[in-house]
């Protein structure tokens, strides 16, 4: 569930959002904002006595006791049969006859086609997030008031995650990114052309 965990995290991201237009219409003085936005987030230090230690990690540690504790009450919580002790210690046989050498960056610069995919996701997050920033932070210059007007652009938000979501699951990742770069940067231009087409008949 990699794609929808992905998608529902975002829309708490927009209630961050929310909260902080909220936080910031009722209090006007950036320190006071400062300090509501930062309170909430003094809550997730409780999440070390709640949350269990990642089972990756602790295989990564050798801590197989400990990961084989922590799998079983994952078990018993989505209600599926976990494998036997003798079926884990095979894996863990299997797992460290068959053990891969360990790669690095550098490993990944030196085949030619994982480089070049690479360049196309550092080129990919720089322009998104840019865009994404950029758009939010000319609330600011829009008619009206500026709080109402990032409230908004929060929202707007949500059904953009929502196409994600749903694109990603029938087009593929591939198919859904291309199509809203490319809707994306024609609204871009459009807009643009709209705000200077306006200037010069002014």
């Amino acid at each position: 569930k990699r794609v929808l965990c992905g998608v529902v995290i975002e829309y708490f991201f927009v209630v961050g959002e929310l909260y902080l237009a909220v936080t910031a219409w009722q209090l006007r003085q950036w320190r006071y904002i400062q300090l509501a936005n930062l309170a909430p987030g003094l809550l997730f230090l409780s999440y070390y006595f709640f949350l269990p230690e990642s089972v990756r990690w602790l295989v990564t540690k050798e801590r197989y006791g400990q990961a084989y504790s922590t799998l079983q009450t994952v078990a018993s919580r989505n209600k599926v049969q976990l494998p036997t002790q003798r079926e884990m210690e095979a894996f863990k046989k299997r797992a460290e006859g068959g053990a891969e050498p360990s790669e690095s960056l550098l490993d990944l610069l030196r085949r030619p086609r994982l480089s070049c995919r690479l360049v196309v996701v550092f080129l990919c997050w720089f322009v998104i997030t840019m865009i994404y920033y950029g758009l939010s932070m000319n609330a600011s210059s829009l008619a009206g008031d500026v709080y109402v007007n990032f409230a908004l652009l929060s929202l707007c938000e949500v059904p953009g995650y929502t196409l994600s979501y749903l694109g990603m699951a029938w087009l593929g990742r591939r198919a859904s990114l291309s199509s809203s770069l490319l809707v994306g940067g024609v609204a871009c231009l459009v807009s643009s052309l709209a705000a200077s087409h306006r200037t010069t008949s002014t």
